[in-house]
Order: C-alpha cells, then sequence, then structure tokens
C-alpha cells in the first residue's frame, strides 16, 4: 500500500519489485496499472473488476494504517520474493517424499539442504513462518525456527 499513497514509494518498487512477484492476479493487475503510469484518481477505470475490489480494500488498509514505511517495504518485498523460492523448497520435500529411487532421493535432499540455507539466510523471518506452518511436519511445530 505505499506505492498508492507516496510516488517515491512507487518510484522505488519500480526499481526493486518486479511484476511477477504480484501472484494474485488482481493485485498484479493494480502494480502492472501503476507501474505504468497511471493516475491513482484514475486507476478504477483501467482495472477489472477483481482489481477495483483489491484496490478499494488495499486504500482502506493504507487509510487505517499506521506503519514504519522502511520496515513495510522490506518486509513486503521479501515475502514476495520468497514465495517461489518457499514452493520449490515444498515441491523438493514432497518429491523426495515419493522418490523410490536412493540415488535421486540422496540428490533431491542435498538440493534441499542448499535451498533451505538459502532461505534461512536470505528469508530468515519467512523461514520461520514456513516452519511453523508446514503440514505434516510436526517436528517443525515442535522445535524452535532458530535450529538448524
Amino acid at each position: 500500500t505505499l506505492f498508492l499513497t507516496d510516488p517515491d514509494w512507487l518510484d522505488r518498487a519500480r526499481r526493486e519489485v518486479p511484476i511477477a512477484w504480484f501472484e494474485r492476479p488482481a493485485l498484479r493487475e493494480i502494480y502492472a496499472a501503476l507501474r505504468d503510469g497511471a493516475d491513482l484518481a484514475l486507476l478504477g477505470n483501467r482495472l477489472s473488476e477483481q482489481g477495483i475490489l483489491a484496490l478499494e480494500k488495499l486504500l482502506a488498509g493504507a487509510a487505517e494504517s499506521r506503519i514504519d514505511p522502511d520496515r513495510t517495504f522490506v518486509d513486503a518485498t521479501q515475502k514476495l520474493e520468497a514465495r517461489p523460492l518457499i514452493r520449490e523448497y515444498s515441491a523438493l520435500i514432497a518429491q523426495r517424499e515419493q522418490e523410490p529411487a536412493p540415488a535421486r532421493k540422496a540428490e533431491l535432499v542435498q538440493q534441499a539442504i542448499v535451498l533451505r540455507s538459502d532461505l534461512q539466510k536470505r528469508f530468515p523471518d519467512q523461514w520461520k513462518q514456513l516452519a511453523y506452518t508446514r503440514p505434516g511436519d510436526a517436528r517443525s511445530r515442535q522445535r524452535s525456527p532458530h535450529a538448524s
């Protein structure tokens, strides 16, 4: 919501946040229109019905929030950037659990270890959240997310 209310934040987002990081079509649509220079006051004319609904929610939230803009921007961009890597990690784990061939299973384990290390270093907050919410992994809910 920062880039909805402040042109400087939109400029920063243009430099640092690719459109592809937005997975929800309505949010991607809003961001793409803003990146293309759409005026916020006229943005509704360029959006689908779902885009308009999402924009209304974003604007309502922006009006109610009192936030640290720097921290909010960093948190949001890290979350967006981490999503595909977290999905990749989850897919590796699922594939490993289904793999019957020991050599391939070992390869998948190694790939998961490397990706896990990268996630823990680059996105510690998102990793902690994943550690407590990954379905079927009772250990993840019992241990500290700081444990490796």
